[in-house]
């Protein structure tokens, strides 16, 4: 799988830009996103974070979208009375390079003109 080179996106906090870049991409380059995972683990004062969700083409699986990360168990802070933890997370989207490929293929072709 490849990742597109030099792309960098912006993402709001709630991870909401993630999700609407997800469909984006998978819209983009013909995919359907499919079964979310997610693994969440206690590790030693914080919790680990991992969802990978699939990009399908044909019952076949082309991609993932990937969120990684940790959530500390100790309080960062302290906001208008609430308690404030910070989580530190990865976003990825890896794409195969048959799709990658494909796409690459069709927006570059050349033109043609056949005067006869």
């Amino acid at each position: 799988m490849a990742q597109g080179a030099g792309l960098s996106v912006p993402l709001d906090d709630s991870g909401t830009s993630f999700m609407q870049l997800v469909k984006s991409f998978s819209t983009d380059y013909g995919l359907t996103p499919g079964e979310r995972t997610w693994d969440v683990k206690d590790v030693g004062g914080k919790y680990s974070v991992n969802m990978v969700w699939k990009l399908m083409r044909n019952n076949e699986e082309k991609g993932y979208a990937k969120v990684t990360g940790e959530i500390s168990l100790t309080p960062t802070g302290e906001e208008q009375n609430n308690v404030v933890y910070t989580a530190r997370l990865k976003y990825t989207i890896e794409i195969s390079n048959d799709v990658l490929n494909e796409k690459a293929t069709a927006e570059n072709v050349p033109e043609v003109n056949l005067f006869g």
